[in-house]
Parts: C-alpha cells; structure tokens; sequence
C-alpha cells in the first residue's frame, strides 16, 4: 500500500473479517466490533444481516449473547480465501499502477 493513503474495506471484506473472528469460538458483540475494526452503527445491521443469511448464528448463554460462525460461514471464509489467491496478481498490479501514478503526478 502506498504510504499516506488509506484504503477502505469494501463490504465482503468486513463480512469476512466478522466471520474469521467468531469462527474460534463464540464473542460477545463488543468483542467482534472491536476484533473486526467496525464501527457499531452499520455493524449492528450486518450481524443481522449475516445471522439471517445463516452465516452467522446467535446464542444465548446466560444473561450474555454470542456469536459464532456457522457452517456456511466457514464455506464463505474458504471461498473468500480462493477468491483472494485468484485476484492477488491482479490487485498487486493495480496497487503498483496507482503508486507509480502518484509518484509521476508529484513530480
């Protein structure tokens, strides 16, 4: 990554980080949000999101509720993993093509 710049997750990418976190054994909302680096406003949506989908299911164990990667959920991590070694090249690429864009225009 060029230095100075941030790039944002996109949407899969934050369903996937989600879903890696809680895959090990189950997290408390708090514990999520924090692992996965989100914000809690569009994260609350998404666990809904994701436990309707079934990728992601709810327990309640005690006064406390948790979070844990379904089945589905982890045939999403691998698939996500295949997808990312297919397209490394290419987004190493375009990461190389920006970088040398910026170094041109500054000069």
């Amino acid at each position: 990554m060029v230095k100075g710049r941030t790039r944002n997750r996109h949407k899969l990418r934050i369903i996937y980080d989600i879903l890696d976190c809680c895959s090990a054994k189950p997290l408390i909302i708090s514990h999520i949000a924090r692992k996965a680096n989100v914000s809690s406003l569009p994260f609350y949506e998404l666990i809904e999101g994701l436990i309707k989908s079934g990728l992601l299911t709810r327990q309640e164990i005690g006064k406390s509720t948790y979070y844990k990667t379904s089945p589905a959920g982890r045939e999403f991590i691998k698939k996500y993993d295949i997808l990312l070694l297919m397209v490394k090249p290419l987004l190493d690429a375009s990461e190389a093509f920006i970088a040398q864009s910026e170094v041109l225009s500054s000069s």
